[in-house]
């Protein structure tokens, strides 16, 4: 089996497995009991705020990456 075949099979079995997390991740977040909406509310807000910096974050990445 060549080295790219085993690598597309490794990496689709980690998506697949990040996946199967975010699944039960969001099932024990909404399900009764689990959080009141005000928390299940502020682990939103700490996603978004993340992914906002990320963008800034990468801002700049792509002048170093040329740079090198």
């Amino acid at each position: 089996m060549s080295s790219i075949r085993r690598q597309s099979i490794i990496s689709v079995g980690i998506i697949y497995v990040g996946f199967a997390i975010g699944l039960l991740n969001t099932y024990f977040f909404t399900r009764e009991g689990g959080f009141t909406e005000a928390q299940y509310g502020l682990t939103g807000i700490f996603i978004a705020i993340a992914n906002i910096m990320y963008s800034f974050a990468n801002l700049g990445m792509q002048a170093y990456i040329y740079k090198f």
